[in-house]
């Protein structure tokens, strides 16, 4: 009995150690960041990850390596560490802890390090890569908090960008159909979505025409069994009803719909 009491304090004592050795490389790292010392603060953090048996804020911590490799553009290494904690099972994304900002990162670790990559996609114009990511970043990894609001606004922030990425890859389609959701007056928010859209059709040098189609009733959408804003070569189909078996009522309705959506947002205002 005396030795199994021994050695439970003999192994009492040890962890004690440990967890004041890591909260003494803690404090290390927040002292190195701000001399403006990264890479010695990335040595000790580097370490410190690997012992998540003792470390607190291990997720945190993880996160927060490939966001300071970010920051010195080592982006085959902010990316690897992001993916490390993307597979990590050790790290969960919850509403009870969620991300801050870029140098408070409390949750939201694997949604942080997803986003990040499809920025550091975006950057080398790699849209495809980014696409996916932030697709990834939207539905795998979604970003969690107790407000419902905020949710929305990253959902926003996230469809505008793969709307903007799917726009120069000429696909006005998809990139409004990203949109499209966030239009209604009842959703927060909804005028980010439609100064994108309105964004898109000037990039596209497609305002007068889109005027001149908005300007006529809900059945200059109609083309069809389609819901389309028709510019003639470059097209924006807002619904396909092919093959439905839709009446001719009911595919009006739907243009109504989406024509009273358009017609009467924001977005009308920006060309006239």
């Amino acid at each position: 009995m005396r030795l199994i009491t021994t050695t439970i304090l003999v192994l009492t004592i040890n962890v004690v150690l440990a967890q004041t050795d890591v909260e003494n490389l803690k404090q290390d790292v927040d002292n190195l960041l701000q001399q403006d010392k990264p890479l010695e603060a990335l040595a000790i953090m580097e370490g410190l990850v690997n012992r998540q048996d003792t470390i607190s804020g291990y997720g945190r911590y993880k996160t927060r390596i490939g966001l300071i490799y970010q920051s010195l553009d080592s982006i085959e290494q902010a990316r690897k560490w992001y993916l490390s904690v993307m597979n990590d099972s050790l790290i969960t994304d919850s509403v009870e802890d969620f991300w801050l900002g870029d140098w408070e990162v409390r949750g939201n670790y694997k949604h942080v390090s997803c986003y990040q990559i499809a920025v550091s996609y975006y950057k080398e114009n790699d849209f495809n890569k980014s696409i996916e990511f932030y697709k990834l970043a939207l539905d795998s990894f979604p970003y969690y908090h107790f407000s419902g609001s905020d949710i929305n606004k990253n959902r926003v922030r996230i469809c505008n960008n793969i709307a903007d990425l799917y726009s120069k890859q000429g696909d006005l389609t998809t990139a409004f159909s990203y949109l499209l959701p966030f239009f209604g007056d009842y959703i927060i928010y909804s005028n980010r979505a439609r100064n994108k859209a309105a964004k898109i059709i000037k990039e596209h040098n497609l305002q007068e025409e889109f005027l001149s189609v908005m300007k006529k009733n809900y059945k200059a959408l109609i083309k069809n069994e389609t819901i389309v804003l028709d510019f003639g070569e470059k097209n924006i189909v807002l619904e396909d009803l092919t093959g439905l078996n839709k009446s001719e009522s009911e595919i009006q309705e739907k243009a109504k719909y989406y024509w009273s959506l358009i017609s009467m947002s924001d977005m009308m205002d920006e060309f006239k």
